[in-house]
């Protein structure tokens, strides 16, 4: 008995190393049930939006403000990562395009307006050339 369970032991770490957590955790419950030791995995729990609205629908925010506070911030945390991901691939395509011709300030302006696009949309772009113009003109009108 002693040996089928080091046996069992040695084939689970080394199917660890090569299929990795979900494989792992099957094995552990099979290893569990070979000994006759009760398993105790906790099934894993997804977070999601209906969570966070039944504690505002309940008005629960202010009993527990850090689970409020915690969902809220697990909930954005995908968005936050992808947008950074968006960012900096958008980076690297305009660096190799431009790098050769252009000087480090203006490669950093171009990748700041190209990011943030929706802000850049929304400017007026007359008024940004009248500025423009008045702050550069050579010459003075009578």
């Amino acid at each position: 008995m002693a040996l089928k369970s080091v046996s069992s032991i040695v084939k689970f770490l080394k199917e660890y190393r090569q299929n990795g957590i979900p494989k792992v955790i099957i094995a552990a419950k099979d290893i569990a049930l070979l000994i006759e030791i009760p398993g105790k995995f906790p099934e894993e729990y997804q977070f999601s939006q209906q969570n966070l609205e039944l504690i505002y629908n309940k008005k629960l925010q202010e009993i527990y403000p850090n689970i409020t506070t915690s969902l809220r911030i697990v909930l954005t945390i995908p968005v936050t990562v992808a947008s950074a991901e968006r960012s900096f691939s958008k980076l690297k395509l305009i660096k190799n395009h431009l790098r050769s011709t252009m000087s480090n300030e203006r490669l950093t302006g171009l990748a700041l307006l190209s990011i943030e696009s929706h802000l850049a949309q929304e400017l007026d772009l007359e008024d940004i050339v009248q500025d423009f113009a008045s702050k550069k003109a050579r010459k003075v009108n009578f």
